[in-house]
């Protein structure tokens, strides 16, 4: 039997927790909840005691589904992606094992020493994305548990956060009694859920979030380069209804049936203030078009080429026709990341399906062994204290 994984996103558009687990690599859902939209504190991040309240709403929802002794087990913590750096490091360790036996100890002393070496004022590592593995001499880019050899070697991406986030990240989970197993950055969660599935050698990232946008570069597997834009799908179709002169809710609506689609004289829907689909569809490609202005400044200072594909994620590939909008104002392929995980297809949930798949990765301690340590006050904290 698979153990189970809880992975909690914190944002301002709603907490997100989904508890699944991985089988032969996919994700199976038991449970995936949204909270409502969180306030912001007077600095304007998301409020701590409403994200504390809402963590606990909705893990209180989640033991009445699923029962008061169902094991959620470790947990999975998704962190914003506002203000992320990667940067590359390299650390090296003797083996553990008198056997010589490469074992989860032993990454985990290289990836210590990796993130001493990233270190950074201001900012703290909170995960590592491993691509390359030295056994002795012997280069591989997979982790091999059990292989002999004295002296291990990892090469890694890291994601650092602001200090100061992070640390508010953390406050709002341990004052719950929750410590995460594994903390990540939500671009890189999204990202390990898509590379289960064929994906081109290098590609932009395109996460189209409600209260933001990011543009990632991804090449060979590995996370280059993120930035994240202040234009968001609320300012878009806010913008819109301003433009209509109608209401946003009315409007929401209409965008999420319709988006860009010119014709749909089939459907009897009432369009807000505009003479015709074509009309709207024309105001809409408008107040989107920040979006398509940012990521042709990311494609230049990139200097990618016109084959470099746009692989889209997020709320925003719910809109009709946005694949192709987004094709025609780029000059690039556009590709939408398709979220059928049953339990969880809507699109918001695919940072916390990404974390629950990372955890999975034979460099992370298996959760049977995390158990053998739970005595341990520190490997002890990595599970819901409540349990």
């Amino acid at each position: 039997m698979a153990n189970n994984v809880t992975a909690i996103e914190l944002s301002a558009s709603g907490i997100r927790l989904v508890v699944g687990y991985v089988q032969s690599g996919k994700v199976y859902v038991l449970q995936a909840l949204q909270g409502e939209r969180l306030p912001l504190d007077a600095d304007g991040k998301i409020s701590v005691k409403a994200s504390e309240e809402s963590i606990e709403l909705l893990f209180q929802t989640a033991k009445t589904s699923l029962g008061d002794h169902f094991d959620f087990g470790p947990v999975i913590a998704v962190y914003p992606s506002d203000g992320f750096k990667g940067k590359e490091g390299e650390g090296s360790s003797l083996t553990v094992e008198k056997s010589n036996r490469i074992t989860q100890l032993d990454y985990s002393n290289c990836v210590n020493i990796i993130q001493k070496e990233v270190k950074e004022d201001g900012y703290l590592a909170v995960c590592c994305a491993p691509f390359l593995f030295v056994y002795d001499s012997e280069v591989k880019r997979d982790f091999l548990p059990g292989q002999i050899s004295e002296k291990l070697s990892v090469k890694a991406d890291c994601m650092l956060l602001e200090a100061n986030d992070v640390r508010r990240y953390r406050k709002i989970l341990n004052d719950i009694d929750i410590f995460p197993y594994l903390e990540l950055v939500g671009v890189y969660a999204s990202l390990e859920f898509l590379l289960g599935t064929f994906v081109p050698d290098k590609f932009l990232f395109v996460g189209l979030e409600e209260d933001s946008c990011s543009f990632s570069l991804v090449e060979e597997r590995r996370l280059l380069f993120s930035q994240t834009d202040s234009f968001s799908l609320s300012r878009g179709v806010f913008d819109f209804a301003k433009r209509l002169s109608a209401d946003e809710k009315t409007v929401r609506e209409y965008v999420q049936l319709f988006g860009f689609v010119e014709d749909v004289s089939n459907i009897p829907y009432p369009i807000p203030a505009a003479s015709s689909e074509k009309v709207a569809a024309s105001l809409l490609r408008e107040c989107f078009s920040p979006l398509a202005k940012s990521l042709s400044e990311i494609a230049t200072g990139l200097n990618l080429d016109a084959q470099v594909p746009l692989v889209v994620y997020g709320p925003g590939t719910d809109i009709p026709g946005i694949e192709e909008y987004l094709s025609h104002v780029t000059g690039r392929d556009a590709y939408l990341v398709n979220n059928n995980t049953i339990g969880a297809r809507d699109p918001v949930f695919i940072g916390c399906l990404g974390g629950i798949k990372a955890s999975n990765q034979p460099y992370q301690l298996s959760h049977h062994e995390g158990r053998q340590m739970a005595d341990d006050e520190i490997i002890r904290k990595t599970y819901f204290g409540r349990n």
